[in-house]
């Protein structure tokens, strides 16, 4: 939830008895933690309130309604957090209890995170088990011929970092672009909310193509400790001295950015509407359901 620009955790009106938090604003770790403290606050406040009221009790007040004793709660409350209470938006509405996140880079910061974390990148890597199988087939497939073993020899580390980097920018890139995953400039959209959610997709694809990353590599590595005999790797190798566990590590390391190269090919064959469910919750995909139908039928009226 945005009020302008602010970040949102929660809203409450004290005469309808009504409180709402929002999930996204609390940011990752430790979530359960921040959402408890602010859950717990606001029952805590509609309820004095709800109090006040049938006893009608006559405490002194401070001009946002608040008594003193709440106050004080609200200030120990979030004394070391970055959440802030507000109690007028930027409208000019006012507001009984109304908590957003400052500085606003850090409420961007904390969003970004949670709407990643709410996707739960981590569930694309059993989706996407044709695509690991073609990558270890293809890394695999490399690793039985020497040239694999003489370049990663050969490669220093910042080749190897380079590598990885664009291996993991290409198969973002080609998930985007196969699943049309990006968000365009529409009237349907707001350009802050097309920006958050296009951040958020390319947040979300990097920590899955990472675990898709981090999976290959122990695989190869696995596999080239196992199958690779350390005298035929330092001769075939071309290996001055003799061969140690980062030689197997470079190697396997070498093999991943080159399957996951081969893999990024192979993620456009996955169907898109199941790529949809895992990037986007429910109520977004039906949105973008929703307004993709509109923009078909607006065409069809066009050619008719």
């Amino acid at each position: 939830m945005f009020d302008d620009k602010d970040l949102v955790v929660a809203d409450g009106d004290y005469n309808r008895q009504i409180g709402q938090i929002s999930i996204p604003a609390f940011g990752s770790f430790p979530l359960n933690i921040r959402v408890r403290k602010v859950l717990l606050q606001v029952v805590r406040e509609l309820y004095q309130h709800k109090v006040q009221n049938d006893r009608n009790e006559t405490a002194a007040t401070t001009e946002d309604g608040m008594t003193e004793s709440e106050r004080g709660t609200v200030s120990r409350q979030f004394l070391f957090s970055l959440i802030r209470r507000e109690h007028s938006t930027p409208t000019g509405e006012k507001m009984d209890l109304h908590l957003i996140i400052r500085p606003r880079i850090q409420a961007r910061l904390r969003v970004l995170s949670g709407m990643t974390y709410a996707n739960r990148p981590w569930g694309i890597i059993p989706a996407f088990k044709p695509v690991v199988a073609a990558g270890f087939a293809t890394g695999a497939y490399g690793l039985i011929f020497p040239t694999l073993w003489k370049l990663s020899g050969a490669f220093e580390l910042l080749r190897f970092l380079g590598l990885m980097i664009a291996a993991i920018f290409s198969i973002i890139v080609w998930i985007i672009v196969s699943h049309n995953l990006w968000e365009r400039p529409a009237k349907s959209n707001d350009k802050f909310v097309r920006k958050l959610y296009n951040r958020t997709t390319i947040a979300t694809l990097t920590v899955a193509v990472l675990c898709y990353y981090i999976t290959l590599f122990v695989l190869f590595l696995l596999t080239v400790l196992l199958f690779v005999p350390p005298s035929l790797f330092q001769s075939l190798g071309g290996l001055k001295s003799s061969v140690e566990f980062w030689n197997y590590t470079k190697l396997a390391w070498l093999a991943t950015s080159i399957a996951t190269f081969a893999g990024s090919i192979g993620v456009g064959l996955e169907n898109q509407e199941m790529v949809r469910n895992i990037m986007y919750g429910y109520r977004q995909n039906q949105r973008s359901k929703y307004y993709r139908d509109q923009q078909e039928e607006n065409s069809n009226q066009k050619s008719n």
